[in-house]
């Protein structure tokens, strides 16, 4: 499930502060281009100790509030973002200011809306991240069931994942979600993909943005080169009026 999220992020995205002082997780994530074997994969697998269970549990509680919050009082609110992309072709561009009006969609599905005109082919990411919806709704479903999470999971022979977890004062949690795929004939994987969340979670910027992603980082390996697709996306401010 987590696997299936990770990619289609990827896709539906990429087709259309300081360091902490207290840290959990693995800090030395490898990047896109860097590889590992199966042996050494399952010998890093472990479940999330009770800091980083703590800390997902955290943003899990956060997106829930975000999401009803959200529903009830921000639908049709214009929301600022700085967005920042490079292609596969080594070339970059940045849009500052950029509005997105909030809508909600199956009453469950945070969507942002763009004016297409001015922002013609312009990368973004589409959709708010919930407890419900995206790369934390498995996190969520279990640490919410009592089920033990692990660090890494397996989907079959070919593909795992890797979560690592940490705080970031005075009031952010980071999530890293990277995608890993085993290359053929070989029990050596590469990691071909990653999404990371910085998540406001508590109230220092008011209570509408509780359990925001601050900062989201999408990055896809490109097919037959170490050159990467990315995308980051800073949340700058909310219009209320």
């Amino acid at each position: 499930m987590l696997l299936k999220s990770l990619f289609l992020i990827l896709i539906m995205v990429l087709g259309c502060s300081k360091g902490a002082k207290v840290k959990v997780g693995n800090s030395n994530s490898p990047t896109v281009t860097e590889r590992g074997s199966l042996q050494a994969l399952k010998s890093e697998q472990r479940k999330f100790n009770d800091a980083e269970t703590k800390l997902l549990k955290t943003v899990c509680e956060v997106f829930e509030t975000k999401r009803t919050h959200f529903i009830d009082t921000l639908i049709g609110k214009k929301f600022n973002f700085n967005l920042f992309y490079t292609n596969c072709n080594g070339i970059s561009s940045q849009k500052l200011n950029v509005p997105m009006f909030l809508y909600v969609f199956n009453e469950e599905k945070l969507l942002y809306q763009l004016d297409r005109g001015p922002y013609q082919n312009l990368q973004y990411f589409p959709e708010e991240e919930t407890d419900q919806r995206g790369l934390m709704e498995e996190f969520c479903t279990k640490t919410a069931s009592l089920k033990q999470v692990f660090n890494i999971t397996f989907d079959g022979a070919d593909n795992a994942s890797r979560v690592a977890v940490e705080s970031v004062p005075p009031n952010n949690i980071k999530v890293k979600f990277e995608e890993l795929k085993r290359e053929k004939n070989s029990d050596y994987y590469k990691l071909v993909g990653s999404n990371e969340l910085h998540i406001i979670t508590n109230k220092a910027r008011g209570d509408d943005l509780v359990g925001m992603v601050l900062e989201q980082t999408a990055k896809k390996s490109c097919s037959g080169t170490t050159k990467i697709d990315e995308l980051k996306s800073v949340f700058i401010n909310l219009n209320i009026e």
